[in-house]
């Protein structure tokens, strides 16, 4: 087809090219959207911490004293050769004090009537951060209702044969050596009462006791520690019916000289010829 201002070519079947669509770009999300997504995530992390926090309180309350009471007396027995029983234990998780009911320790097959050593209660006040440096600290260590028995047969030997165990393999300073240990520990504010120690000597045919029984200990431990407050040092007892009372006070004086200690005893009508035919 042609007209006046030219040949033009028209041909009405040829297709226009298609436009390419674009997509729009992603809508990012508007203040109001992420306020709406900060309270799921929030309870759902308060979530997680209270769960964590539920099974720690539950391992530490049922599981550790359960494990302690099962595998603690098994590792005592191997390490002494006593037979060890514990009635219950507990542990408070918050703080880490640590408490033993009626602990009862005895010669393996023994006929004897009376348990070799039996504690009605120990409580510990330990410190968790020693226990992550490998060492074993206690701010407070308090045993009531101690009661030992010993018996001295005529064999001149005696009812711990663990005593026995350890003098064939090393000399008596070594068995003393508590910085050979392999872990640092520090027990402090040691506090022994209501306790009584029983010694039947069958080679003389006397009996001793030590009755009421009162110890009390700042610090015995194989480094230097620094607890936050110390108990006086005591001891008192009524060793065959003679009473005994050793107490002592010390008292802060400088930086340099550290604690000045002053001791003061007092015994009463003590019988000391019986006690010779020990002594080497």
């Amino acid at each position: 087809m042609s007209d006046r201002f030219g040949s033009i070519a028209i041909n009405s079947d040829k297709k226009a090219p298609a436009l390419q669509k674009t997509e729009p770009p992603p809508r990012r999300p508007g203040p109001s959207e992420k306020k709406q997504q900060k309270p799921g995530m929030v309870l759902l992390f308060s979530l997680v911490a209270c769960l964590l926090l539920v099974f720690y309180f539950l391992a530490g309350a049922y599981l550790a004293p359960s494990l302690l009471k099962k595998y603690l007396p098994r590792y005592l027995h191997e390490t002494t050769a006593l037979d060890f029983t514990i009635e219950s234990i507990q542990l408070n998780p918050l703080n880490f004090q640590l408490t033993f009911k009626n602990i009862q320790t005895n010669l393996p097959q023994t006929s004897a009537s009376a348990p070799l050593l039996q504690v009605d209660s120990l409580f510990m006040d330990m410190d968790l951060t020693s226990l992550l440096r490998n060492g074993f600290v206690c701010d407070s260590l308090s045993i009531q209702g101690l009661q030992l028995n010993l018996t001295r047969f005529k064999d001149n030997s005696y009812n711990i044969p663990a005593l026995f165990h350890f003098s064939n393999e090393r000399t008596q300073e070594e068995i003393m050596d508590f910085a050979a240990l392999p872990f640092l520990f520090s027990l402090n504010n040691i506090d022994i009462s209501d306790s009584r120690i029983r010694f039947n000597d069958l080679l003389t045919g006397k009996t001793h006791s030590v009755e009421k029984l009162h110890l009390a200990i700042p610090s015995f431990s194989n480094f230097s520690f620094q607890s936050t407050n110390y108990i006086q040092p005591h001891f008192s007892a009524i060793i065959n019916g003679s009473p005994i009372q050793l107490s002592g006070e010390a008292v802060q004086a400088t930086k340099e000289q550290g604690f000045v200690t002053t001791l003061s005893c007092t015994i009463q009508a003590l019988d000391l010829v019986p006690y010779f035919s020990y002594f080497p």
